[in-house]
């Protein structure tokens, strides 16, 4: 026998044969609340009443590819902060040279050392998401607040004990 699918927007696809039709269940194009129309009657029926379909019970995370914009939230699109702890590599090692290069040039500047700081906030968040790895960010954040006060503490030391 052949089947139409009937979308929920009435749009008929098929038909299709019953071997066909379990390939589409298991694609999820056929779900269990799905509806078919007999391709030689006309007749309207629901899925599990077609001998020989093996339909699985609809799965609450299910996409219906035919639902209006917006879906909802992604199945499966988990924020693990790898994006965050990237950037916290990347203000901490911004921060380090900033801690060197502004304590020598501009002393008092390079006591408030912003990136090393927002390199403590990103991968803060990093592992709050859930992100093993950001050990190594967040001490060469530290470092790099550290570095400035210890620099710039260091040339005012030289500098009164050659006065």
């Amino acid at each position: 026998m052949q089947y139409f699918v009937i979308s929920p927007n009435g749009q008929k696809y098929g038909p299709a044969d019953v071997q066909t039709l379990n390939t589409w269940v298991q694609e999820g194009r056929v779900v269990s609340t799905s509806m078919l129309e007999d391709a030689a009657t006309g007749q309207i029926i629901p899925v599990d009443q077609v001998p020989g379909l093996v339909i699985v019970p609809a799965n609450p995370n299910y996409q219906n590819p035919h639902a209006q914009y917006p879906r909802g939230q992604m199945v499966g699109g988990f924020d693990n902060g790898e994006t965050d702890l990237r950037t916290a590599w990347i203000l901490a090692i911004i921060g380090l040279v900033a801690s060197v290069v502004m304590s020598i040039c501009c002393s008092c500047f390079g006591v408030i050392n912003i990136f090393s700081i927002l390199g403590i906030v990103y991968s803060s968040n990093a592992k709050k998401k859930g992100n093993p790895n950001t050990q190594n960010a967040l001490i060469c954040s530290i470092i790099g607040v550290a570095l400035s006060p210890l620099i710039y503490g260091i040339i005012l030391l030289v500098a009164l004990n050659y006065r």
